[in-house]
């Protein structure tokens, strides 16, 4: 369904490719949604989105993961 970049950038600014790329088990949207979670104060969704980024091996995700602690 066309290029990933521009998914994860749709992502940023609309739930349902959010959502489609969550679906896709994406790490990169997983790190991201994550942390607008925490932020958000939906704290266990957003560490469980995190975890998984981290499990995913998204590199970006366990220092988001540590700054949001």
């Amino acid at each position: 369904n066309g290029h990933l970049e521009a998914q994860r950038i749709m992502a940023a600014y609309d739930t349902r490719w959010e959502q489609y790329l969550l679906e896709q088990q994406d790490a990169e949207v997983m790190a991201w949604a994550g942390s607008r979670l925490i932020l958000e104060g939906q704290r266990q969704q957003g560490l469980a989105l995190l975890d998984a980024a981290i499990a995913k091996s998204y590199p970006l995700a366990e220092e988001l993961k540590k700054q949001l602690m």
